[in-house]
């Protein structure tokens, strides 16, 4: 399933899409469908809980995300996701 959604943008985030979808031999829906496919998290599948999870964490500030992971994940691991 599709839907239309109409909104504004800035100048240069539409030169750069009007850009992209020039060089790319695409329309600029296709370009900004695909863009938006792959920041957008694709949920299909999990549990209603995680999910809930999920978009809890999405609300939380960078700050409070950088010490969960200072607190939870091996220095080693910190670099190389840096």
């Amino acid at each position: 399933m599709t839907h239309t959604i109409t909104f504004t943008v800035a100048e240069h985030v539409y030169q750069h899409l009007s850009r992209t979808a020039h060089a790319t031999n695409q329309s600029l829906e296709t370009v900004l469908s695909a863009m938006l496919d792959t920041i957008v998290p694709e949920l299909d599948g999990v549990s209603d809980e995680l999910a809930r999870e999920l978009d809890a964490l999405e609300q939380l500030p960078t700050a409070t995300l950088q010490q969960v992971l200072r607190e939870t994940v091996v220095a080693e691991q910190q670099t190389e996701l840096a």
